[in-house]
């Protein structure tokens, strides 16, 4: 596999979840209650450990965003403009 390949792969994945995490985002941000009140129907759990478990779950695919798509794509994206 070359270079190339791999930074078109790195580019459409990077693509893909940063769409996912802006949309996430969006969500928490703009509807949350009625994210809410769809999960309480099929979770036993109280509106402040919803709040608390969905900022921790968008924090770490944040970060794994960064260091497992983003990093990759940009390191790539150097390499390629180095060769």
């Amino acid at each position: 596999m070359d270079i190339n390949t791999l930074t078109t792969f790195f580019q459409w994945l990077t693509l893909f979840n940063g769409g996912i995490l802006i949309f996430w985002t969006c969500i928490i941000i703009f509807i949350p209650g009625l994210v809410y009140r769809i999960q309480s129907h099929w979770f036993s759990i109280s509106r402040q450990e919803f709040d608390r478990m969905m900022f921790l779950l968008l924090g770490v695919f944040k970060i794994v965003f960064f260091v497992f798509c983003l990093a990759p794509w940009l390191a790539l994206l150097m390499l390629g403009n180095g060769s």
